[in-house]
């Protein structure tokens, strides 16, 4: 896949879900988002240096073609559903932090 249509396909996600956490959450809660999305998107360019420039990189000849990209893609969408489910959480915990001091 050539990185632009990565690009692309992450920056629509990234886009779908500031809108959905807009409709679910609100504008006041919307806010939360910009830290998380900011943390995110380093720790996402660190661990695709890491896995594309590292990992490929190591294993091209030790592991069949089929087998490395088995384990690039196995790796990179559980980091990558890791970072989807850390958002929904942090937005959960601050409902529940409100609703317990506010009652």
């Amino acid at each position: 896949m050539n990185n632009e249509i990565f690009w692309i396909i992450l920056l629509l996600a990234n886009f779908g879900l500031i809108l959905l956490s807009y409709r679910i959450f609100g504008k006041t809660r919307l806010f939360i988002w910009v830290p998380i999305a900011a943390i995110v998107a380093n720790i996402q360019v660190i661990q695709t240096i890491h896995l594309f420039g590292f990992t490929a990189i190591a294993f091209i000849g030790v592991y069949p073609t089929g087998v490395l990209i088995e384990i690039l893609f196995t790796t990179y969408f559980l980091k990558w559903i890791v970072a989807a489910a850390d958002t929904p959480s942090v937005y959960v915990a601050n409902i529940i932090k409100s609703r317990k001091y506010v009652g």
